[in-house]
């Protein structure tokens, strides 16, 4: 019984913020048939596996929603605004009590008050019958074929045999994976010191072949879709909106592109504050937008996609960009910079004082924004795991965010370099190319007294041997602590 109580909670866990994205989908596309069908399987799946377990809370919820969810099936029910949010908030009580079942804790809210609010919308007489009723055969079926249940692909591939492995170990085996990559690299260095046979070389490739493609596979068991960070990004925009009166429509692209775990973790917050930044202070209200021939109907798209080891998220927004003086005004008075400081910086600079802990553009402080944390916290989060931010702005058209993200968190390939008797570690995403002070386009002048090496005209410093004892470049892999 506790194995399946702990994978019910998995799997809730798991698609709740899914299901939430599918209602506010749903709510855009009322006629979109499949989209009911999908949630009201999940819920389905839900109450089946509730009435089994002796859940009678989570049960009551879960057969109240499965019947308006049904009515909306049969063309009874349409899904206006208040009706989807009394349908989120009975999810998000389902998510507080799933929650409740890990850490042991109670929820005391009244359930009946949720499920008299989501019920109002079904039809006279079709809620008069309102009962629970379960087959617990029933039940232990549908949790063992939860997969068919969500064929659509809101949990998994039914055609794909998996098994839940906790997250300790899974660490752990890639911490050994890890060391004995770096194993390898070490034993690779000494053979390549010493005079060796061709059979030991040939022993020593069929290792080191067999110690990649274990790790290869590990960081595979790592990954994620990026849609599991996407899948609650519709119902965060759908809440802003609603408490600031606009009509925001979100665009996802790339959600299938897969990254480390710990990355989605990382990347929850930062994403949210922008997606809030740029709803409050990008997108302009709805008279706005008519005043300058915009659509009253603003647009933010996330777009995600990988490029080489790197996975790079776009968010653009079509609203009013950043107001260079405005944000200057604010900057200065804050103090947080001086009026000639701003003067001789470039304009990449100059927005990346929105970076500034303190500095916010907004005219009060909401629950929303105001604090001037938020901008902060995505930079401060993003390098935390090796990543960059860019901006692009266009006044009066928006302003477009790129994040760079390592591909995995776990290792990186990497370039070692031995300078003296301190060895440094060099990520091979940040190394361009490696010259030989033989090779034709390096020329090593003095100026000064200062050897400058000259490579294609441009010059650059130059450490000889005068400044090391030597230099050493060695390809191999190591692992690189997020910070």
């Amino acid at each position: 019984m506790d194995d399946l109580l702990e994978e019910f909670i998995a799997e809730t866990r798991e698609t709740l913020e899914l299901l939430s994205g599918q209602l506010v989908q749903w709510e855009k596309e009322p006629d979109d048939r499949a989209l009911v069908d999908s949630v009201f399987r999940f819920v389905h799946t839900v109450k089946g596996s509730c009435g089994f377990l002796d859940l009678p809370r989570l049960l009551r919820l879960s057969h109240a929603a499965e019947d308006l969810l049904s009515s909306a099936r049969d063309g009874l029910v349409s899904p206006t605004t208040d009706l989807v949010t009394a349908v989120l908030a009975v999810i998000d009580r389902i998510a507080d009590l799933t929650n409740a079942l890990e850490s042991g804790q109670s929820v005391y809210d009244n359930d009946a008050e949720l499920i008299d609010a989501m019920l109002a919308f079904v039809p006279k007489g079709d809620n008069d019958s309102y009962s629970v009723s379960i087959d617990p055969s029933e039940a232990v079926k549908q949790m063992a074929d939860i997969d068919l249940e969500m064929a659509d692909g809101m949990v998994g591939n039914p055609k794909n045999r998996s098994v839940r492995v906790s997250l300790q170990l899974l660490d752990k085996l890639m911490n050994g994976v890890s060391d004995m990559v770096l194993a390898r690299n070490e034993v690779s260095r000494q053979l390549r010191k010493s005079h060796i046979n061709s059979d030991l070389d040939h022993s020593f490739s069929r290792l080191s072949s067999s110690v990649a493609e274990m790790r290869d596979a590990v960081g595979l068991m790592r990954m994620q879709h990026i849609d599991r960070l996407f899948s609650s990004l519709p119902r965060l925009l759908r809440d802003i909106c609603q408490e600031l009166g606009k009509d925001i429509d979100l665009h996802i692209e790339g959600s299938e592109v897969e990254v480390d775990r710990e990355m989605v973790e990382a990347l929850r917050d930062p994403l949210a504050h922008i997606l809030r930044n740029a709803a409050d202070h990008g997108i302009e209200s709805v008279n706005e937008r008519r005043a300058v021939g915009k659509s009253p109907t603003g647009l933010i798209k996330i777009t995600a996609r990988q490029s080489g080891n790197q996975i790079m998220i776009e968010i653009a927004d079509d609203g009013r960009g950043i107001d260079l003086e405005k944000l200057a005004t604010k900057a200065i008075s804050s103090k947080l910079i001086s009026a000639p400081q701003w003067q001789k910086m470039a304009e990449k600079a100059q927005l990346a004082t929105i970076f500034m802990p303190g500095l916010s553009t907004a005219e009060s402080i909401s629950s929303i924004s105001g604090r001037g944390v938020g901008m902060d916290v995505v930079k401060t989060n993003l390098q935390a795991v090796g990543g960059t931010i860019d901006l692009e702005n266009h006044v009066g058209q928006g302003l477009k965010m790129t994040l760079r993200l390592p591909l995995t968190l776990s290792i990186i390939a990497g370039l070692s370099v031995k300078a003296g008797d301190q060895i440094f570690g060099i990520s091979r995403s940040s190394v361009i190319e490696i010259l030989s002070t033989s090779n034709k386009n390096v020329v090593i002048e003095e100026v000064g007294g200062t050897n400058i090496a000259c490579i294609r005209g441009i010059r650059m410093p130059y450490a000889g041997r005068g400044y090391c004892s030597g230099l050493e470049m060695v390809s191999a892999e190591k692992k690189i602590a997020a910070h």
